[in-house]
């Protein structure tokens, strides 16, 4: 309960163009009334900020009637900042290797960056079974 002031979803965008085609038994779109667009721009679902992020797996399989794809994990929600930490080293490095490129210069460009989890508790992905 204590991350959920911060929280905010991440969805695949086949799970979330799913969203907006759910409706109940008598055919009125689930969401209508719960989906937003605040002043910012960015979507919120039910209040809490909701992200597509296309490095998710998809929702539903590729076949010609698509359905729900078993163990797939499309759906987040949690405070991330709270969840994970991703830390970008100080300065990047800049490599010359004239011997690889005979006809010229080839230059390497690199960064380091490092990260981990911080609190597991703090997000969850809901996976399909």
């Amino acid at each position: 309960k204590r991350f959920q002031a911060r929280g905010s979803y991440m969805m695949a965008r086949d799970a979330l163009m799913s969203l907006f085609t759910m409706s109940d038994g008598v055919g009125r779109p689930i969401i209508d009334n719960h989906l937003t667009i605040g002043t910012d721009g960015i979507m919120r679902l039910w209040g809490y900020p909701l992200y597509q992020v296309d490095q998710l797996p998809n929702y539903l399989n590729g076949t010609a009637t698509p359905s729900p794809q078993i163990g797939a994990k499309s759906v987040g929600f949690g405070s991330w900042t709270d969840a994970y930490l991703v830390v970008n080293r100080r300065g990047f490095f800049v490599v010359r290797d004239p011997a690889y490129n005979p006809a010229g210069v080839t230059w390497y460009f690199g960064q380091r960056v490092g990260g981990g989890v911080l609190c597991e508790n703090a997000s969850c992905f809901l996976e399909v079974v």
